[in-house]
């Protein structure tokens, strides 16, 4: 008589990519920014060039300091789960083992028993852990619905996958230029269901000549000094992993050429390239 033991395959670790401030110094940093040919942004005519050159320079000095490291993702553990439901899944795991290895009809039975009571135990000290959460910070709606989601099952709707950036930008143009005619015919249609005429006269879009049409303007340094400095400090950084904090650090160094690339793209009416990585 042969056994087939079958054991549940043990998911691969994931590991991403963060930045180590372990040793980062924020004068050290700042100096070493004060000191890089900035200068050399303004040598390159397109806006592409001048912000490769200024991340090449801003990066490279940033991963001297707070160098990029690869992480291993650990599971977060469950706040409200007590020493006394820890030792009850413990008991849970040891019935298993002793029904599985034994096949007694009792083993299973209680096993079952304790299977269920350490779920109602995880319901109840759940549902006290988020009404204690609730009620220690009523007003800060931001926490409460961080509390709220780990309840809330996670949606698995499946996304669309796009293979290159010409169909991305295919999808978008076909979106955004259908929105006006999607719209009219929904009214219509809520219109004639519910047997209502419109009284008022068809829209006529308005001519305006062009000194009255909508251009870029160039941006002055102390708007952009103080669109960072309103930057919230709990966002994730991009895919270039660079804090917001470590952009306030140096803002009054970098803020002119920042500045200059932004002006840059505006007169010459080009989005950069990199960043619609990061759109």
């Amino acid at each position: 008589m042969s056994i087939l033991t079958l054991k549940k395959c043990r998911p691969k670790p994931v590991y991403v990519s963060v930045r180590s401030f372990k040793n980062y110094n924020p004068e050290a940093f700042c100096e070493d920014i004060s000191n890089a040919p900035w200068s050399v942004i303004n040598n390159f005519d397109d806006i592409n060039d001048s912000l490769n050159a200024f991340d090449v320079l801003f990066n490279g000095i940033l991963d001297q300091h707070a160098p990029v490291r690869k992480v291993k993702v650990r599971v977060r553990p469950n706040p409200f789960v007590t020493e006394e439901i820890r030792k009850l899944m413990r008991t849970r795991d040891c019935w298993r083992k002793i029904a599985r290895k034994t096949g007694d009809p009792a083993a299973w039975f209680t096993y079952t028993d304790y299977k269920r009571d350490v779920k109602r135990k995880l319901r109840q000290a759940q549902r006290s852990y988020v009404e204690q959460e609730i009620k220690k910070n009523p007003k800060d709606t931001g926490n409460m619905w961080k509390v709220i989601r780990t309840c809330i099952p996670k949606k698995t709707t499946g996304k669309k996958s796009f293979s290159n950036d010409k169909s991305v930008a295919n999808n978008f143009n076909e979106f955004f230029t259908a929105v006006g005619s999607n719209t009219v015919m929904k009214i219509k249609s809520l219109a004639k269901e519910n047997n209502y005429t419109s009284s008022q006269l068809p829209f006529v879009p308005a001519s305006y000549t062009e000194l009255d049409q909508f251009t870029f303007e160039p941006v002055e340094c102390s708007l952009v000094e103080y669109i960072v400095k309103s930057m919230p400090d709990h966002k994730a950084p991009g895919i270039d992993k660079v804090p917001i904090r470590v952009i306030r650090d140096c803002l009054p160094v970098i803020a002119p050429w920042i500045t200059s690339v932004i002006n840059k793209s505006l007169v010459n009416n080009i989005f950069p390239s990199a960043c619609l990585e990061n759109c």
